[in-house]
C-alpha cells in the first residue's frame, strides 16, 4: 500500500472565532499500487465533514470514469472526516486507472457523471471545495522526448486496443540521442506492443513527425500509426491519422500508407498511396485548419515549411437562385459583398437585378480545393480535404506500434522496432482566413446599362 498526503487545491477557507483561517483539504493516506485492488483511504480538514461527501473520477489511458457507479458517482465522508472509496479488480480495468481524481463537494450536490469520456466536467471543479489528484503511475510509464512529456501506454496483463493487444512500458524507450524507438517483442508469455500519448493537446496547427525507419519490411499484421485521438465520442473521436502503415488488411500491401480523417468509409477522408523505393527516414506532416487538413511527406527530414500553393474552383450558375444571397445598393458595395461571400463555405453571391447586371440571375461561388506545402523540397506524397474537419477539442497526439486483431507477427524470437528521430507542432503561421479568394472589381462601364463587369480572383497562400 502506498502512503502519501497530498495538499489539494485551496477553494475556500472556515475562519475559527479568533479568524485564523483554516484550509480546506483533502489529504491521502493509503492507496493500491497501479494494477492492484484496493482502497483509497483519506481524510479531510478545515470544513464539516458531514456536509460533504467525496466525488471520484478515474482516468484510465486519458479515458474518464465517475466512480463507484454511474448512479453512485461518489462515497460518504463520517462524522471523524474519514473516507474510503474501493478500487475493485471486477470493475472493467479500473486497477490499471493511472490517476485517481478526488472532489470534496456539498452533500446536495448534483454530481456530473462522465463515462469514457476524454475530458473531467469543469463543473465538477466548480462545485468542490477542494481536490486531489493520486497519480499511481511509476516513472517509467512517464518520458520526455522531443522536448515534450508523454504517457506511455501500459495494460501489465489485460488486452487493450488497439487490436486487442497488450501494451508495454518496456516496448518504449529514449536513447541518448533523443530517438524514440517502439517495440513490439514476445515478453512473459504475450507480444507486447507500444504507444505514448502527449500529456498536452495542441489543436489547430502543423505536426510533423520525424520517422527513421524504413517501414515497408513491418510484417502484416505490425500497424504503425501517428494521429490525434480524443477519448470524447464527438466528432469521430477527433481522429486525424497524420500517418498510418500496415502490409496487411488495415491499410493495404499495393498501397500501405494512408492520411486519413475519420470515419475513414467516408469518400475524400482517406487517401492511400505508396512510398518511394529504398526510402529510409522520411518526414510525415498534416496542417490542421479549422475547415480544411493538408498532409505533406518527404524523403529524409523536412523543416517546416511556410509556401503554399492553393487550388479553388470557381462555379457559374451552379443552382437556381436561393434566399441565402448577399445585395449590393451601390456600386461602391459590390467589391466589399464579394469579398465577403466568396468563402470556401459555398455561400453564394448574386448579381443585383436593382442595378441592372446583364444577368441577374447568374451566381457565383468558389471552394478551396486543394492546398499544401510547396517548395524547393518537393513532397513525395501530399494531399488535402475539407470533408469532415472536426473542430479543435482535447484530441491528444499517439504514437503507437500494434498487432492487426493481436495477430503474432512471426517466430516468438524475434522483435520489430520502429525509431523515430523527432516529433514538432507549430501553431498556424496565418489565419485560414487569408487562404479565401480575394474578388476584385477592375472596371465598370455604364452601371445604369448592361454593360460587362471585369472581375479578378487572386489567391493568396500565407
Amino acid at each position: 500500500m502506498k502512503r502519501i498526503v497530498i495538499g489539494a487545491l485551496i477553494m475556500a477557507c472556515l475562519f475559527t472565532p479568533g479568524f485564523i483561517a483554516i484550509p480546506q483539504t483533502i489529504n491521502i493516506s493509503s492507496y493500491p499500487s497501479l494494477g492492484n485492488p484496493g482502497s483509497i483511504i483519506g481524510s479531510v480538514s478545515g470544513v464539516v465533514p458531514t456536509k460533504y461527501k467525496m466525488a471520484i473520477v478515474i482516468d484510465v489511458f486519458g479515458t474518464y470514469w465517475s466512480k463507484p457507479t454511474e448512479a453512485s458517482p461518489s462515497v460518504a465522508i463520517d462524522s471523524g472526516g474519514y473516507f474510503n472509496a474501493m478500487i475493485r479488480s471486477t470493475d472493467g480495468n479500473d486497477i490499471y486507472a493511472e490517476k485517481i481524481h478526488l472532489f470534496m463537494v456539498p452533500t446536495n450536490s448534483v454530481i456530473p457523471v462522465v463515462l469514457g469520456g476524454g475530458t473531467i466536467p469543469t463543473t465538477l471543479f466548480d462545485l468542490a471545495a477542494a481536490t486531489a489528484v493520486v497519480d499511481r503511475a511509476p516513472a517509467a510509464n512517464h518520458l520526455v522526448w522531443s522536448g515534450r512529456h508523454w504517457t506511455i501506454k501500459d495494460t501489465y496483463d489485460t488486452v487493450w486496443g488497439p487490436g486487442p493487444n497488450y501494451f508495454s512500458a518496456s516496448s518504449v524507450h529514449v536513447d541518448a540521442e533523443d530517438k524514440l524507438h517502439l517495440t513490439v517483442r514476445y515478453v512473459s508469455n504475450h507480444w507486447r506492443c507500444a504507444e505514448i500519448i502527449l500529456d498536452d493537446s495542441l489543436g489547430y496547427g502543423s505536426y510533423r513527425f520525424y520517422v527513421d525507419s524504413n517501414l515497408t519490411n513491418l510484417p502484416d499484421p505490425i500497424v504503425f500509426g501517428a494521429f490525434t485521438y480524443d477519448n470524447d465520442i464527438d466528432y469521430h473521436y477527433r481522429e486525424i491519422d497524420c500517418i498510418e502503415f500496415n502490409n496487411g488488411l488495415v491499410v493495404g500491401r499495393n498501397a500501405p500508407l494512408q492520411y486519413v480523417i475519420q470515419p475513414y468509409t467516408i469518400t475524400d477522408q482517406r487517401h492511400v498511396f505508396v512510398s518511394p523505393s529504398g526510402l529510409g527516414s522520411a518526414t510525415h506532416s498534416f496542417l490542421w485548419l479549422p475547415e480544411f487538413v493538408s498532409w505533406n511527406s518527404y524523403s529524409g527530414k523536412q523543416s517546416f515549411v511556410d509556401e503554399y500553393t492553393v487550388g479553388h474552383t470557381i462555379q457559374q450558375n451552379p443552382r437556381p437562385i436561393m434566399d441565402s444571397m448577399f445585395f449590393a445598393t451601390s456600386w461602391e458595395d459590390v467589391s466589399s459583398v464579394m469579398m465577403r461571400a466568396l468563402y470556401p463555405t459555398n455561400i453564394v453571391v448574386t448579381e443585383n437585378p436593382r442595378i441592372l447586371w446583364s444577368n441577374p440571375s447568374r451566381l457565383f461561388r468558389t471552394k478551396m480545393t486543394s492546398f499544401y506545402e510547396s517548395g524547393a523540397n518537393a513532397s513525395f506524397e501530399h494531399w488535402s480535404t475539407s470533408s469532415g474537419v472536426p473542430p479543435k477539442g482535447n484530441e491528444k497526439v499517439h504514437i503507437n506500434l500494434w498487432l492487426f486483431d493481436g495477430i503474432s507477427p512471426g517466430e516468438t524470437n524475434q522483435s520489430f522496432e520502429v525509431v523515430l528521430s523527432g516529433f514538432e507542432f507549430r501553431p498556424p503561421t496565418f489565419a485560414s482566413r487569408s487562404l479565401q479568394p480575394r474578388l476584385e472589381i477592375l472596371k465598370v462601364e455604364d452601371p445604369l446599362g448592361r454593360a460587362p463587369v471585369t472581375l479578378r480572383l487572386t489567391c493568396p497562400g500565407n
